[in-house]
């Protein structure tokens, strides 16, 4: 079954996997979870999330599942953000996957408070390039390098790039 939330594609083994393993959690629990997701977003690292958790007095239980919670909450956040899914249809596909509706809800209202900042800060990620000035200056080729010793060639070569952008108006 392809999902929106995961760019139209089939849901990986592993959200699945971790998905089912939210379910079991209580839903308190995936409301503090998901409430550090979107506090330590856009950071993955797992020691601050750690002591975040810890202070909120969460069950660490194990730290496998709950790094794997952690991940799969970061995955449907970002990725509900990146494709534009509606809260509807978002909670919709949870429950495709195996979530809990309550559990949904403990998802969604995080998700709707903080999605504009999330969105903002995954537009401030990504690569931007310039406008080019002229498509017809653009310069390319490819050098060959030959291994003196043996007259032949060697594993690399050099690849040579240039264009021509526009300066940014100020």
């Amino acid at each position: 079954m392809k999902f929106k939330i995961c760019g139209d594609l089939e849901a990986p083994d592993w959200v699945l996997a971790e998905i089912a393993q939210l379910a079991d959690m209580s839903q308190k629990d995936v409301i503090i979870l998901v409430s550090t997701v979107m506090e330590v977003f856009p950071s993955y690292s797992f020691d601050t999330v750690e002591s975040i958790l810890l202070d909120k007095n969460f069950p660490l239980e194990s730290k496998s599942d709950t790094k794997g919670s952690f991940a799969v909450l970061r995955y449907i956040v970002v990725n509900a953000v990146k494709y534009e899914v509606e809260e509807t249809l978002l909670v919709n596909e949870l429950e495709q996957m195996g979530l809990k509706r309550s559990h949904c809800s403990a998802i969604i209202g995080p998700f709707r408070r903080y999605q504009g900042e999330i969105r903002k800060k995954l537009e401030e990620n990504t690569l931007q390039l310039s406008k080019l000035d002229n498509e017809r200056d653009i310069f390319w080729q490819v050098k060959e390098t030959l291994d003196c010793q043996h007259m032949s060639k060697a594993d690399a070569g050099i690849l040579e790039v240039r264009l021509p952008i526009k300066k940014a108006d100020r």
